[in-house]
This record gives structure tokens, C-alpha cells and sequence, in this order.
């Protein structure tokens, strides 16, 4: 199933006088770009080509929108989260070292183009200081006896950031004791005290580590749990809470699933201090399908879903056994997945600038 839009190219060239040109500006009027990011947000699928940010209705496939909001950056991830007001979502999308928050709300009960409304931050997009891999949507929390909304930021060197969502600015900065670049890297957590972050470093390891869990007399939080095995380094990294079930999808072709016991398993599920000494993650499956390196990996209830350089979107059992193999996107790579298990669907978007809806086998 296709979900695709026209891909046109326009130029305008504004020149100032009849007899003599002294000068051209060529503006964009639309551009057709490698599909780099993509999120669900109920009714509708959001899509991040090139700074520009797309709207569909999942149901119709129909394209309602599209806004720049980034000025110099590509949007490389899209994160959501249901606002308090019914109907509203807050939207992070982020590219390179670049941020941008928004609002998405239904104006209308059915999904239409006048019916949606996109407010983007009064403080327009804002630049930190290193490369953004992940963001989490935090829960509110009460400051002076208003809420205030918080994001934590995991950066390119093992840092995360706490983020004011309203002043748009860094009110914390930690480190890990493994001072290193990331490949990937994955909050699990919904709070700042139970947060902890799963960071796939060059050196073709995940460690875990929790962001709050600095001490006064601390420069740097130590590693929690160190997860090696991978012959390459490490692309994507998802946890899947119900479950208790961790993947990872590498360099190597491989990909890799674990099921989390004991105490670290407490500690993703309650985000309570315990000692995580031990062995406490059992490889369950280590497979191989794809044909070149593996980008991205996302986790259902009874599913595996991954995408790779060889353009194939490839659904796994919990066994390590194939279900499904989706093929259509042309050329090299998908860049992109977005899960949406509760409608059943997937959605991969690739270089070829196409969007394709696929429906998830039934267990």
C-alpha cells in the first residue's frame, strides 16, 4: 500500500528590473527529499523531508500539509506526545544540532486540511552545542505551582540535557563516565527520576546509564549496564516496556533481541535505584536477513520490525523467523519506520522520497 505525494520541483527567479538584471534570487517553492523521519500522532502520520514538515491522514492517505520548520538542517527524528488538551499533540523534531517544538491540534472532530492547526514555538527553533539523537517528551511537573514541561535531549558524546519546553532552554547538562561518540541512542522512561538512556557507542556496545542518579561530588554518572556482541557498531537501539524486550540493529546485518530479568528490569520498568550487578539480559535470538546494514529497529507486543540499506522493511516473529518481507521502495535504503501497533500499521519512508502504508501480518 502507497502513501505518496506528487514530487514536483519549482523554482521562481524574482528579477528587480526589465532592461538590466541586477541581481536574482531563486526561491523553492517545493522539493522532493529522501524521507528521513517519520511519527504517528493518532489520526494523522508526520513526515520530515529535507527542513519541511508533512501531514497525512492515515485513513485517506490523503497529504494535507507542509511547513518549513527548520532553516538549515534536515529533520532526522520526529518525537510525540499527547497534549492534556484533547485533540492536541506536542511535536519535537529535531536535525543535526537543531530543535524545533510544536503544536498540532484538530480543530475540526474529522481530519481535514482546514481543521488542522500547526503553532509552531514563540521562540522559534533553537541550536545546542552537539549532535541530537533522541528526545523524550517528559511528564509535567510542578514549578512555583505551575507545570512546566521538560524534554531531555540526548546528545552526540553521551550527554543528556534537561530541557524547559516553554523558555527553550538547557536548565541541566549530564555526563556519562563512557565519554564517547554514539552511533544511536534511546530513552527509556517517562520522568526525569526514571529516565535512563541507552546510548549504541562507536566502540559496538549499548550502555545504559540513568541521567538523575549524579552525585554532588560526581563530574559523571557511571555506566549501569554494558550490552556487547555486535561485530559492528550500533544504529538503532528500542525497548519495548510491556515486554520487557530490548533490540538492536547493527553495522554487522545483524539484529539482535534480549529479554531484560531481574533487577535492571525493575529499574527500566519503575525507574527505582537498584544494583544491576549480574547478568540480567538473555539473548533470546541473534538473526540475519538483510542484505547490507541495518538502520532502524522497532518493537510491538509480538513483532520485530526493521528496515535496512537494502530498501527492505523485514518482520520478525519473537522466535527470529521471517513473517513478512516488505519490498517496494526503489533504489538503496529506508531511512526511515514509524509503528503504530494499536491501528496495526507501518509506515517506512526511503531515498526515493516515497511514504508506504503496510498493514502488520496478524499473530
Amino acid at each position: 500500500k502507497l502513501l505518496a505525494h506528487a514530487n514536483l520541483v519549482l523554482f521562481s527567479s524574482l528579477l528587480p528590473g526589465k532592461t538590466r538584471m541586477t541581481s536574482s534570487m531563486i526561491q523553492t517553492e517545493y522539493i522532493a527529499a529522501p524521507v528521513t523521519a517519520l511519527a504517528f500522532a493518532g489520526g494523522l502520520l508526520l513526515s520530515g523531508e529535507g527542513p519541511c514538515l508533512h501531514l497525512y491522514d492515515v485513513t485517506s492517505t490523503e497529504h494535507l500539509q507542509v511547513q518549513q520548520v527548520l532553516k538549515h538542517a534536515n529533520i532526522h527524528g520526529i518525537r510525540t506526545a499527547a497534549s492534556a488538551d484533547e485533540d492536541c499533540w506536542d511535536v519535537a523534531l529535531f536535525g543535526q544540532k537543531t530543535l524545533q517544538l510544536l503544536q498540532i491540534r484538530y480543530r475540526d472532530s474529522a481530519i481535514s486540511r482546514k481543521g488542522i492547526l500547526v503553532t509552531l514555538n514563540q521562540h522559534g527553533e533553537c541550536e545546542v552545542h552537539d549532535w541530537i539523537w533522541d528526545v523524550c517528551w517528559l511528564q509535567s511537573c510542578q514549578t512555583e505551582g505551575k507545570d512546566v514541561r521538560q524534554l531531555a535531549l540526548a546528545l552526540g558524546h553521551n550527554t543528556v540535557v534537561l530541557w524547559d519546553a516553554e523558555t527553550q532552554r538547557s536548565t541541566k547538562e549530564v555526563h556519562c563516565q563512557e565519554k564517547c561518540i554514539l552511533y544511536c541512542a534511546h530513552f527509556i522512561g517517562t520522568s526525569w527520576l526514571d529516565l535512563v538512556l541507552a546510548a549504541g557507542t562507536v566502540f559496538r556496545e549499548v550502555v545504559l546509564w540513568k541521567p538523575c542518579s549524579q552525585k554532588k561530588d560526581q563530574d559523571c554518572v557511571p555506566v549501569l549496564q554494558r550490552i556487547a556482541g555486535h561485530q559492528g557498531v550500533i544504529f538503532s537501539v528500542c525497548y519495548h516496556p510491556p515486554t520487557g524486550r530490548l533490540c538492536t540493529a547493527s553495522d554487522d546485518r545483524s539484529v539482535r533481541l534480549w529479554q531484560v530479568t531481574g533487577p535492571l528490569l525493575q529499574l527500566l520498568d519503575s525507574g527505582k535505584d537498584v544494583d544491576t550487578a549480574g547478568g540480567q539480559l538473555e539473548l533470546v535470538f541473534e538473526v540475519y536477513g538483510h542484505g547490507s546494514r541495518v538502520w532502524d529497529v522497532k518493537l510491538t507486543h509480538d513483532h520485530v520490525i526493521t528496515v535496512g540499506e537494502d530498501a527492505q522493511c523485514i518482520v520478525w516473529s519473537m522466535q527470529g523467523e521471517i513473517i513478512k518481507t516488505f519490498r517496494g521502495h526503489k533504489g538503496n535504503s529506508i531511512w526511515s519506520l514509524a509503528v503504530s501497533e494499536q491501528q496495526g500499521l507501518v509506515a517506512t519512508g526511503g531515498g526515493d522520497t516515497s511514504i508506504r502504508l503496510w498493514k502488520l501480518p496478524h499473530s
